[in-house]
């Protein structure tokens, strides 16, 4: 009996895809959100020149769905809901 990795090698390509779907997404709103952020900062005072958006979201974007850049920013604005769906 001879085994073809053909299926599993499918399912990781499949599963790998949809995570990078999901991880394309999560940046996007993360990034849409560090935005709307970064101008109100700077709309609340004056003297602000400028804000910094630093960590793997200012580089591109996230290579892993549990990157922290995007998950504790949208965890520390309250929201929960922006987790992985399963």
């Amino acid at each position: 009996m001879s085994f073809d990795p053909e299926p599993f090698v499918e399912h990781c390509r499949d599963e790998n895809a949809r995570e990078e779907g999901l991880i394309a997404e999560r940046a996007r709103l993360a990034l849409a959100e560090a935005k709307r952020l970064a101008l109100a900062i700077k709309a609340s005072d004056p003297g602000i020149t400028g804000v910094i958006l630093f960590g793997s979201l200012a580089q591109g974007r996230p290579a892993r769905l549990d990157s922290s850049d995007h998950g504790s920013l949208l965890r520390e604005l309250g929201w929960p809901s922006v987790a992985a769906p399963r």
